[in-house]
C-alpha cells in the first residue's frame, strides 16, 4: 500500500509539470498537440524492429492526443508548428513553466506545513542540498552505483513510510521530488526543459540552419537519457531482488 501511495504522488507531480507546460502554451496563443504521461515512443523503428511504449491513447474533441506509456520516466507535451517559430521569450516561458510549477508546489507545501519562516528556511536548505548533489554528480564525485532510479526512490520512500508514518514521509518526499524534478529539468541537456531553452535560443539566432542539428540533438540526448535511466532502473530492480535495503 505504501508503495502505491508513493507512486501516485510521483505521478501527480509529473502530471502537474506537464499541465503547466500545456496551460502556458495555450496562454501564449498556441495549440497543444499531445500530452503524455511517460515517454511515448510510438511505433518507432529501432534496429529494424517497431517499438512502442504506449499502452493507452485517446484523441479529445479539440484534437489533443493523450498518451499513457509504460515507460514512466517523465512525460511530454507536443506543440503545433507555429510554436516552433514563436518568439524566444514565449518558448522560454513554456519550457520553464514545468520546473517553476514544481518549485511552486514545493514552496507552498513547505509554507503551509511549517509556517512562512521555517517553511522558507527548509525549502532553501533542500534547494541548496539538491543543487550541491547535482554538482557533485556532474563533477564525477558521485559514482553511478550511488544514484537511484524512480524504482529505488519509491522503495526508499515506501520503507521510510513504514518507519515514520505515511504523512511525514509524503510531506518530505513531496518537497524532495518536486525540487529534484525542477532542478534536473533545467539542466542544459537538449531533451530537458533547460536544454530546450538553449535550442530555442539557437533557432532564434541561426534560424532554419539550426533546425536539423537541434532536432537531432534533442533525439540523441533523449535516447541517451532513456538508456541511462533504464540502466539505473535495472540496477535498482536487481538490488531489490537481491534483498538490498534502500
Amino acid at each position: 500500500m505504501s508503495t502505491l501511495i508513493v507512486i501516485f504522488m510521483v505521478v501527480v507531480i509529473v502530471i502537474v509539470h506537464e499541465l503547466a507546460h500545456a496551460v502556458t502554451v495555450k496562454l501564449m496563443g498556441f495549440k497543444v498537440q499531445s500530452i503524455a504521461l511517460g515517454i511515448p515512443i510510438d511505433d518507432e523503428i529501432w534496429f529494424g524492429h517497431k517499438i512502442s511504449t504506449v499502452l493507452w491513447r485517446k484523441e479529445l474533441k479539440n484534437g489533443v492526443k493523450l498518451y499513457f506509456s509504460w515507460l514512466l520516466l517523465g512525460g511530454g507535451v507536443g506543440y503545433d508548428k507555429e510554436f516552433k517559430v514563436a518568439p524566444f521569450w514565449k518558448q522560454t516561458a513554456v519550457f520553464m513553466a514545468g520546473p517553476l510549477s514544481n518549485l511552486l508546489l514545493a514552496l507552498i507545501a513547505c509554507v503551509v506545513w511549517l509556517g512562512p519562516t521555517r517553511g522558507l528556511d527548509i525549502f532553501g536548505q533542500i534547494f541548496a542540498a539538491t543543487v550541491e548533489a547535482l554538482w557533485l554528480l556532474f563533477t564525477g564525485k558521485v559514482p553511478f552505483s550511488d544514484l537511484l532510479s524512480v524504482v529505488g526512490m519509491v522503495a526508499m520512500a515506501a520503507r521510510r513510510m513504514e518507519e515514520v508514518g505515511w504523512l511525514r514521509t509524503i510531506k518530505l518526499w513531496w518537497v524532495l521530488v518536486n525540487i529534484g524534478l525542477a532542478l534536473t529539468n533545467i539542466l542544459p541537456i537538449p531533451a530537458l526543459d533547460g536544454g530546450r531553452v538553449l535550442v530555442a535560443a539557437a533557432m532564434s539566432w541561426w534560424g532554419e540552419k539550426a533546425e536539423k542539428p537541434a532536432r537531432y540533438s534533442i533525439l540523441v540526448s533523449m535516447y541517451i537519457l532513456i538508456v541511462l535511466i533504464l540502466l539505473l532502473v535495472g540496477k535498482d530492480v536487481w538490488q531489490l531482488l537481491s534483498g538490498h535495503v534502500f
